[in-house]
């Protein structure tokens, strides 16, 4: 066999694996993760400086790697037949009048198409073709004589839960589990103001731009998602005024802890742009000797040790004369499998699902740990999913609408237009000002409207449909005045 003909085998093998590794990612990327849209991962490729793959390895590598293996057993066979220019086996034998170069070509084609289609960069592709005229007609930007606070300033604690949703609850109570993976947490939507989506606990749906851990926390605090970029000119969504600068301007501390890296997904750099928040993240905890040196769980470091350190931090922050608002992003429930810790049982059979239970446990208790301190009757909890869970095959939900969950404890104001609600992660922004006793003229901010007024959301105004539809196409008004 002549050196041409062996690099020929060994460059249409390369590209037949290169096929092979893109139609088994796309294909997992689409049964486990369809509520996470083209833009993510996009946005992830463009914008973000650091990637912890350690806990993601079975579903980034090890699925990918055994689908990839299967594939190519079955490929090979053809890389050896269907050559009539080079025979293995017998110099002269013809079998087959397929050439392996153009093969290989038309499979790594074929795959290109195929992981398109699987991962939706159709429809990315077809909405930015299109232009919408949504925040023309429906965002109203920030004015500060239009956003007052009467009387003694509420604190803040606003905990984001990794990947919360309201599938998690029983049946009963409007979940999709015969046995409810976060009890606590239900009994309390029961107790406090939860805003749903039906009759029973739900919550808000998700549109674009609003699905992952960055793009979650920025639509609820600032009423706008984020697409493929959010950083131009060095600054992060520059147009955009948030829950921070509004409360920075009120005289606000702000502060953000979270057990991971802040400046994954540049986290760190909207937070601190956006209100000067004092950000406690695994870095923080290193620097300050909180952890070990060598310590590295998860994420960075898991949410036992979180909220403990979020009652430290609390206990200080307290005691200043100024109001507060403290973010904490929690992350044992990420998928996949979730993280559990060893002083939680192990109920379920499913890794995740104890994740969820464990999470109630210590979530539980750290709400009544601050109900009892001092500091509590001048402050409001929010309890919000940062998204819905991005692993498709937990739930068997068919015949259900998934939601990201809400709850609101000892807010300033009160509603019963709390049920049958159609809402998204927007309207989060002005009804978390609302419920710390902030007065929106107009009752919307951003494309966000106050859940605690009688104000239609503009997903209720125009239908969710039409709205999740137009999130999705470019905006002019959008690149010029927010992303700028």
């Amino acid at each position: 066999m002549k050196l041409k003909k062996v690099i020929r085998v060994i460059v249409c093998f390369f590209i037949l694996l290169l096929s092979a590794f893109i139609i088994s990612l796309t294909y997992h990327l689409n049964r486990y993760y369809t509520s996470t849209y083209f833009e993510q991962l996009l946005y992830n490729l463009l914008n973000t400086t650091t990637l912890k793959l350690s806990s993601l390895k079975k579903a980034y590598v090890e699925i990918p790697l055994m689908m990839l293996i299967i594939i190519n057993v079955l490929f090979l066979p053809l890389v050896i037949r269907f050559d009539v220019r080079i025979n293995l086996f017998e110099k002269k034998r013809k079998i087959f009048p397929v050439n392996l170069v153009k093969y290989s070509i038309f499979i790594l084609v074929f795959a290109i198409i195929i992981g398109c289609i699987q991962i939706k960069v159709g429809s990315y592709v077809m909405h930015t073709l299109f232009k919408t005229k949504l925040y023309d007609n429906y965002y109203v930007s920030y004015d500060k004589d239009k956003v007052s606070f009467e009387g003694k300033k509420k604190n803040l604690i606003h905990i984001y839960v990794e990947s919360l949703e309201n599938s998690n609850f029983s049946y009963d109570n409007g979940g999709i589990s015969k046995k409810s993976y976060m009890p606590n947490l239900e009994k309390l939507s029961m107790e406090y103001i939860n805003f749903s989506n039906n009759d029973k606990i739900g919550g808000f749906k998700n549109v674009n731009g609003t699905n992952w851990t960055v793009a979650g926390m920025v639509s609820q605090t600032a009423g706008v998602p984020i697409y493929t970029k959010a950083v131009s000119n060095n600054k992060f969504l520059s147009g955009a005024t948030s829950m921070g600068d509004i409360l920075l301007e009120n005289g606000y501390n702000n502060y953000l802890l979270i057990g991971s890296d802040a400046k994954f997904e540049e986290r760190e750099e909207y937070f601190k742009e956006h209100g000067s928040y004092y950000i406690f993240d695994y870095n923080y905890a290193l620097n300050n000797r909180l952890i070990p040196s060598n310590y590295y769980v998860w994420w960075g470091y898991e949410d036992r040790l979180l909220f403990q350190f979020a009652k430290n931090n609390l206990l200080n922050i307290s005691k200043r004369d100024k109001p507060f608002n403290f973010t904490i992003l929690t992350v044992d429930t990420h998928f996949y499998e979730g993280y559990v810790d060893n002083s939680c049982p192990n109920k379920f059979k499913d890794h995740l699902a104890n994740s969820f239970y464990c999470e109630d446990i210590m979530l539980y208790d750290f709400i009544k740990w601050i109900q009892e301190q001092d500091f509590y009757k001048d402050t409001t909890i929010v309890i919000t999913g940062d998204h819905l869970l991005m692993r498709e095959d937990f739930y068997d939900a068919d015949d259900y609408t998934r939601t990201v969950y809400n709850l609101f404890i000892n807010s300033a104001i009160d509603t019963d237009n709390t049920k049958n609600r159609d809402f998204t992660a927007f309207d989060i922004f002005p009804t978390t000002l609302s419920s710390i006793g902030a007065t929106i003229e107009g009752e919307r901010l951003g494309l966000g409207t106050n859940l605690f007024s009688d104000k239609k959301t503009i997903s209720e105004e125009i239908g969710y449909k039409k709205f999740a539809k137009e999130i999705a196409k470019q905006s002019n008004y959008y690149n010029k005045n927010i992303l700028k």
